[in-house]
């Protein structure tokens, strides 16, 4: 794993943009962490037995209280300052390849940016989800790095499956021509990456999301239907049965 850790509590500090032309700095010993996307990069993170170049599409973690000295040419980046009382990695780490062509990194960390600056009611509950969804996609990236090749090509295909999984009928011929392949193409390079087919990555994003519904007591069978866009209330209970061995009621009364 990336962060070393399945379960980060975190507590957000600042959300920062920042911009320079040249650096070469000693940092401070400062008492929280930072989380990193790099719009345009050209810089090298230098400590007394590591050097991490950094370049444009890079993601970085600092841990708090570690001293570094940054040289830096034209830089534009998002840093996110937290703290955490997870046990979480002692080094500088970069993401073992780069991100530049995947935009919904940094797409997230711009909007929990722009939520940041306005600080409008709630807003750092919002700012702490987009933050386990930034952390989310970096898990995922790091556990494919052996499949790079293959993920980056069907990227944009995954982004959107996670955008409109619950709000409309996704078609393989539709992915496959996000990432201008074929449909038997890309239903290889899926199961290459994920070890699965997109329609069975589907049905599960879609399963795990209704249980979860079920399961908090909010919702009648029928809502949590409807949230999850089945065509109707009897094919969701035979969907929930067949994958679960259990009714939609049986899952709410047991709460499993």
């Amino acid at each position: 794993m990336f962060f070393e850790s399945s379960d980060i509590n975190v507590s957000i500090v600042t959300m920062l943009e920042l911009e320079w032309k040249n650096q070469n700095n000693i940092s401070d010993l400062r008492p929280y962490h930072a989380l990193s996307f790099r719009v345009v990069g050209d810089a090298v993170f230098e400590t007394e037995d590591q050097q991490t170049p950094v370049s444009s599409g890079d993601i970085v973690f600092v841990p708090a209280y570690h001293s570094y000295k940054l040289i830096a040419g034209h830089e534009h980046l998002f840093v996110l300052h937290f703290t955490s009382d997870s046990i979480l990695p002692s080094t500088i780490k970069k993401l073992p390849y780069s991100l530049q062509n995947n935009e919904y990194l940094k797409k997230k960390f711009m909007e929990l940016y722009e939520i940041w600056q306005k600080k409008e009611t709630s807003y750092e509950h919002e700012c702490k989800i987009i933050f386990y969804k930034i952390v989310t996609k970096i898990e995922e990236s790091y556990a494919m790095k052996k499949n790079t090749t293959y993920s980056e090509k069907i990227s944009e295909a995954i982004d959107y499956i996670h955008e409109r999984y619950l709000s409309e009928k996704i078609t393989i011929e539709y992915l496959a021509g996000l990432c201008y392949m074929s449909s038997t193409y890309f239903r290889k390079l899926f199961f290459k990456t994920y070890n699965t087919t997109p329609h069975d990555y589907i049905k599960n994003l879609k399963l795990k999301y209704a249980i979860e519904l079920l399961k908090s007591g909010y919702y009648t069978v029928t809502e949590v239907s409807d949230i999850c866009n089945f065509q109707n209330v009897y094919y969701f209970s035979s969907f929930i049965k067949k994958e679960t061995g259990l009714s939609p009621l049986e899952i709410i009364k047991r709460k499993l």
